[in-house]
C-alpha cells in the first residue's frame, strides 16, 4: 500500500454492507495531500478532486432517490464535501458541523450520520436536501467510527477517549435517543454485519 493513503468507507445498498474499494474497485482519501482519488484499479485513475480540506473519511451516498453521490468529511473544518461520483466534480458543502470525521448512510432513509470529534456529537443530514436535520446530539469523547443497522434505526459511534460505544434510537432522525453506553477501552472503528445483524468493534 502507498503510504499515506487510507480506505475511505463503506455504503448500504438493497440491505446489504460492501467496502468502497468493492464497490468502485479501490477508493483511497490522500489527506495528507488534501485530494480524494476514485481508481478502478492500481494503474488507472477516473477523476481526482484537488483542494480539499484534510478529508478524513468519504462514503458513497445515495439520497431517497437513489442518486449518487459521495460525501467527505474534513476533520480539519465545519464543513462536508458532497462531490459528483461520477466524475468527481463539486456539488456543495454543508457547514455547521466540528471537526467532522466518519460518515454513514443508509440508502433506504434518506439520511447520513457524521461524528464530531470536535465537540463529541454526531449530526444528520437530510441526503436528498444535503442538509442538517434536528440538532446535534451528545456521545462520548472524540466519537469517530459510526455504523447504522439496515433497518435505518439504529446508529452506533465509538468514542475513542470516551472508551465507550454510544447507542443510539435513529428512527426519528429530527430526534435521535440514546439506547444505552458500551464500555469498551479506545474503540475506533466499528461495522454493522446486516447478515449476522451484529456489531463489531476495532479498539485502537
Amino acid at each position: 500500500s502507498t503510504a499515506g493513503w487510507r480506505t475511505v468507507g463503506t455504503f448500504a445498498d438493497t440491505g446489504l454492507v460492501y467496502q468502497l474499494s468493492e464497490y468502485f474497485g479501490s477508493v483511497f482519501s490522500a489527506s495528507v495531500f488534501g485530494t480524494a482519488t476514485q481508481v478502478s484499479a492500481p494503474d488507472t485513475v477516473f477523476w481526482t478532486a484537488a483542494d480539499l480540506n484534510t478529508p478524513a473519511s468519504a462514503v458513497l451516498i445515495f439520497d431517497s432517490s437513489f442518486n449518487q453521490k459521495v460525501y467527505l468529511g474534513n476533520e480539519a473544518g465545519t464543513a462536508l464535501t458532497v462531490l459528483n461520483s461520477g466524475d468527481g466534480s463539486f456539488i456543495t458543502t454543508i457547514d455547521g458541523f466540528n471537526n467532522p470525521e466518519y460518515i454513514v448512510s443508509n440508502p433506504f432513509s434518506g439520511y447520513a450520520y457524521v461524528t464530531n470529534n470536535g465537540n463529541n456529537t454526531i449530526q444528520v443530514v437530510d441526503t436528498t436536501a444535503n442538509a442538517l436535520v434536528g440538532s446535534a446530539f451528545g456521545v462520548g469523547a472524540e466519537p469517530d467510527g459510526i455504523a447504522i443497522n439496515s433497518a435505518g434505526n439504529r446508529v452506533w459511534v465509538a468514542n475513542g477517549a470516551g472508551n465507550s460505544v454510544s447507542v443510539i434510537n435513529s428512527s426519528d432522525p429530527a430526534n435521535l435517543a440514546l439506547l444505552d453506553t458500551l464500555t469498551l477501552a479506545n474503540p475506533w472503528c466499528v461495522s454493522y454485519h446486516p447478515g449476522a445483524d451484529r456489531v463489531y468493534v476495532v479498539s485502537n
